[in-house]
């Protein structure tokens, strides 16, 4: 797959506010409208899964194992098309939910 789809992708998930009523196909479409809506599911949910990598190391994170740089390193393993902007999101974007689910 397209890298360029993939960080698409990876922003579509990383989107918060009203755009993020709108469903992910349609807001990956925006960018390459030509896309299957095959391509698109793969593509978004290997997005959806740096997400919850990030949401798993939260709490290595939280308990002082990892440190947030450290946890980034690990989203961008074998990750080539990731940005470390985008794993810095994600990674704060898991730390969010962890918490959302499970408080301090």
């Amino acid at each position: 797959m397209n890298d360029e789809v993939l960080m698409a992708a990876m922003d579509v998930v990383l989107t918060w506010g009203p755009e993020r009523t709108r469903p992910e196909f349609d807001r990956l479409r925006d960018t390459f409208p030509d896309i299957d809506k095959s391509a698109a599911a793969r593509a978004l949910g290997a997005a959806a899964k740096v997400i919850d990598d990030a949401e798993n190391l939260a709490r290595e994170v939280k308990t002082g194992r990892m440190s947030m740089q450290q946890a980034e390193s690990k989203l961008l393993e074998n990750r080539a098309w990731l940005s470390p902007e985008q794993a810095s999101r994600a990674q704060n974007q898991g730390m969010y939910y962890d918490w959302r689910e499970y408080g301090e």
